[in-house]
């Protein structure tokens, strides 16, 4: 799926098919859009294809946010961040397929770059955690959750989505830094600055 804008500009393009939220984009500019539709495989390939207006779930620390939802649209949420911050994102989502989180910057960033972070079962259980995620840039910062059903039967799933500021240990010379890891407490994040 490709779109140009107005101007006849690229402005996006997704060349994946698995996923039920191709895209989340800004239209930016007032006037027509051309989307593009194509395949390489020489039988084609049936599509199905809508446009729908996303309105975000704010996220905020220590509030988590629950719901229930259909395969092929899932939640969107957004949160806003100064540069530097660092967060830990959460989910907790239906059994038996599998579980994906995606942060997408839109501002600032051009369509191939926008998806910063994702993470696909480093969390409790196999499910969706990203941490540390250290925000790049004051902005703000989009939150989906993808759900790919083992059993084609299954239309809809459960999630609950948290968020909450965390910070990063930072390692020096000579000193050891005890802890302990655990598959629930996902992987640790160390910082150690050099100098030449």
């Amino acid at each position: 799926v490709s779109i140009l804008d107005p101007n006849g500009e690229l402005v996006v393009f997704t060349g994946t098919y698995d996923s039920p939220l191709l895209m989340l984009g800004q239209f930016t500019q007032t006037g027509q859009h051309l989307l593009i539709i194509d395949t390489d495989l020489p039988t084609g390939v049936d599509y199905g294809i809508f446009l729908q207006a996303v309105e975000p779930i704010s996220l905020v620390a220590g509030t988590p946010v629950t719901g229930s939802r259909q395969v092929t649209n899932p939640p969107v949420f957004s949160f806003q961040s100064p540069a530097g911050k660092a967060w830990e994102l959460n989910a907790m989502m239906s059994s038996g397929g599998d579980r994906r989180m995606v942060i997408a910057q839109l501002e600032g960033r051009p369509y191939w770059d926008a998806v910063i972070a994702l993470d696909s079962g480093s969390g409790v259980g196999g499910n969706p955690r990203i941490a540390p995620f250290i925000a790049p840039i004051d902005a703000t910062y989009y939150v989906w959750l993808e759900f790919s059903p083992y059993d084609n039967n299954i239309t809809t799933y459960d999630y609950t989505v948290s968020i909450s500021s965390t910070t990063i240990l930072s390692l020096a010379p000579d000193v050891e830094l005890a802890q302990t890891i655990t598959p629930q407490t996902g992987a640790q994040t160390f910082v150690y600055t050099t100098t030449s």
